[in-house]
């Protein structure tokens, strides 16, 4: 075969698409007689970058005439799949290696971390070259392990700039800044790589002053001196320098703006971002869908629409962030329009809507889109499993998981969670393959929920390998939400870093124990600038339950925003204490006005006042369904219950009336009865009191029996 034509093949084969044209273009060769050692080369080759590792073997196998290169290619196509076995083969096999081969198999060893085996093979590579000394320097980099880097740095008979920049590598990664520095100063020659390496290591370890004195000493900056300094800038929580480093550049490229953006959403100010992201000239779509998630990671759904409503191109990544930001945040039914209107759709928004539609127990949906699945992984799997879970569907999840052809623990935790008597979390538990962080807290929080307080200690302290931030707090959200307030405590004062989730717990523990002293204490020592809404909605509950009102009502001002948790236990502290105009006055100001349990504390309030106030309880009940509220059992006990104690038959008739005929979506509880039959009896209506005690579905308790003049 002539030169030129064999150029011609090989063009051709270079840029094929895919393993199908290739398929395609190999047949080709193959009946034109025009196959040449070269060209099967070529097609391993690139059979291997299409991870088709299957065809380049049959290609390997087939030539007659294979050379080093030959066996190399094969190699090569083995390891960068990952395939170290089959590469391994081949390297033995081979009847003679090059540099080449020896390279390629140090490589492939350190890239699957088995430094060990690339160490040995290194050592018995006869002449070993400048790319092998910096291979093996690069792989200990890779793992931080600056010592073994160093011995092998101090072999290298002629060192290069990558041989210089792959050592300090090795100390930046390791965190050694004074040795980093040392090195650097002993270079030769410094390049920019050197110089972004070293600003990484600073900013990695926090030293973010000593990285901006060396991003302002330098001579030249390249884009990833740039984005290093705005990700490190964001990672320490200095938004603004990240702005400020991104506007010092004249024209910034898409990868600067894309990094700014980034970091700016990772901060949560998308609000900035999303500014940043109008005036990017050459908007990138994922972009979009990082600033979509982020709007729903602060709940801001609304803005998430918006922003996804002023995508320039909607692919599946944006339609599928959306979708996730309405799940997310509970907006289930937006969820399931936004999934109905998708020109197509992948797994990733199939588990998602499928996880969703478990949340709102809607299983049969759920399965509808499971079915219609061309291909399920093990994520759909597990997110069916999870909605089965949710649902109480036990034995349906647990039959589900016996059909799932893998599965994980993401799965098997998913059905622990959903289990509620102990002893079938037990009985599961002891029956996982393996027990992962996640599994051990479901175990310790059911021992804890159950009261055996004991018992999840020592699983705690004795089972479990390793102790992770959710595992602490949840031990002691468990144990101080179930009255062992100095169990909790000493959980607590043991905690190795206290995160914010765990504060909250506690506070109310104490406070629960008539120990308000020591939840204040708690909550002086948050951290400055850490307390989040619930450490806030703590205090402020733990003050209104203790009676310290004025405290609860200082706290609520001071708090960074309204919770309608903590305005709601002010108003049940001003009601428990008599206090009703001023709980009144307080429930004005409710951050939600639509809270169905802060009317019921007013309602029962009013119920409860003397006489001239009680009526309140029924214009309340009026204003509720004027505002749209949802009226609960609750409610209604409070208001037949200030109508039994003024006598107003006729108004509690139309309140009862209104249950019984179904119209609120829940029927009349026992309570509600014993109200009517109590403001009968108080009407002088003495028979039909006691055939209602007749007809009502329930057995006359002490109360109704009282209420007919009858002892029990």
């Amino acid at each position: 075969m002539d030169g030129a034509t064999v150029a011609y093949w090989a063009d051709l084969i270079r840029n094929a698409n895919d393993a199908a044209q290739l398929k395609r273009l190999h047949s080709k060769v193959l009946s034109s007689a025009h196959s040449s050692v070269y060209l099967s080369n070529l097609l391993i080759q690139m059979y291997g970058k299409a991870g088709d590792l299957a065809q380049a073997r049959e290609v390997f196998d087939r030539e007659a005439g294979k050379n080093v290169f030959s066996w190399n290619m094969m190699l090569g196509a083995y390891a960068s799949n990952g395939e170290l076995e089959e590469a391994s083969a081949i390297f033995t096999a081979m009847p003679q290696r090059d540099r080449v081969s020896w390279n390629a198999m140090i490589a492939a060893y350190a890239r699957d971390g088995h430094l060990a085996k690339s160490r040995e093979i290194f050592e018995k590579m006869p002449h070993k070259d400048l790319v092998s000394w910096n291979s093996m320097v690069a792989a200990y980099a890779k793992d931080g392990l600056a010592e073994e880097a160093r011995e092998i740095f101090e072999r290298i008979p002629h060192r290069d700039a990558v041989s210089w920049n792959s050592m300090l590598a090795a100390y930046a990664r390791s965190g050694d800044l004074i040795k980093a520095r040392e090195l650097f100063s002993q270079m030769p020659t410094k390049n920019i790589v050197a110089w972004n390496s070293l600003l990484g290591a600073y900013m990695e370890a926090g030293d973010v002053a000593e990285a901006e004195r060396l991003f302002h000493s330098m001579e030249s900056r390249d884009e990833i001196t740039v984005t290093t300094m705005i990700r490190g800038f964001a990672r320490h929580g200095l938004a603004h320098k990240s702005i400020q480093a991104f506007e010092s550049i004249q024209s910034p490229s898409t990868a600067i703006w894309s990094a700014v953006i980034q970091a700016l959403i990772s901060t949560g100010e998308t609000a900035v971002a999303k500014n940043l992201l109008e005036r990017m000239p050459e908007k990138k779509i994922h972009l979009f869908s990082s600033l979509i998630a982020g709007l729903s990671s602060s709940g801001d759904v609304e803005e998430a629409k918006r922003v996804f409503d002023r995508a320039p191109q909607l692919n599946v990544a944006v339609w599928n962030s959306i979708v996730a930001a309405y799940a997310q945040n509970g907006h289930i039914a937006g969820a399931e329009l936004v999934f109905g209107s998708m020109a197509e759709h992948d797994r990733i928004s199939c588990n998602t809507i499928i996880a969703a539609l478990g949340i709102t127990a809607a299983i049969e949906r759920a399965l509808q889109i499971f079915d219609l699945m061309e291909e399920h992984d093990i994520v759909s799997w597990a997110s069916l499993l999870a909605a089965y879970a949710r649902s109480g569907q036990l034995e349906e999840a647990r039959s589900l998981l016996e059909r799932m052809p893998e599965r994980n623990l993401v799965a098997w935790n998913s059905l622990l969670a959903a289990e509620t008597s102990l002893d079938r979390v037990k009985l599961l538990f002891d029956s996982l393959p393996e027990w992962s962080a996640v599994s051990w807290t479901i175990l310790l929080a059911a021992y804890a929920r159950s009261g055996r307080t004991e018992e999840a200690l020592w699983a705690f302290d004795q089972g479990m390998p390793e102790h992770d931030a959710i595992a602490w707090a949840v031990l002691a959200h468990e144990i101080a939400g179930h009255g062992h307030t100095s169990e909790a405590l000493a959980i607590f004062d043991r905690m190795p870093r206290k995160e914010l989730v765990s504060w909250a717990p506690v506070i109310e523990a104490c406070a629960r124990n008539g120990d308000l002293h020591r939840s204040w204490e708690l909550f002086l020592g948050v951290p400055e600038g850490s307390k989040d809404l619930l450490v806030w909605t703590s205090m402020i509950t733990a003050c209104a339950e203790s009676g310290e009102l004025d405290l609860a009502v200082e706290l609520a001002a001071r708090a960074p925003e309204r919770d309608a948790v903590a305005w709601t236990a002010l108003i049940a502290g001003f009601v428990r204490r008599g206090r009703i105009d001023r709980a009144r006055v307080l429930f004005s100001r409710l951050p939600e006005s639509g809270d169905t349990v802060a009317w019921n504390v007013l309602v029962h309030g009013y119920a409860l006042a003397g006489r001239g106030k009680r009526m309140r309880s029924l214009e309340l009940l009026r204003e509720m369904d004027l505002e749209g509220g949802s009226p609960s059992a609750a409610t209604f006990t409070g208001v037949l219950t200030a109508c039994s104690h003024d006598g107003l038959l006729d108004h509690s008739r139309k309140c009862f009336l209104s249950i019984a005929g179904d119209s609120r979506g829940f029927q009349p509880t026992m309570e509600h009865y014993c109200c009517m039959i109590d403001v009968l009896g108080r009407s002088r209506q003495r028979g039909r009191a006691k055939e209602l005690s007749k007809n009502m579905p329930f057995w006359p308790d002490e109360v109704a029996l009282t209420a007919l003049g009858v002892r029990a």
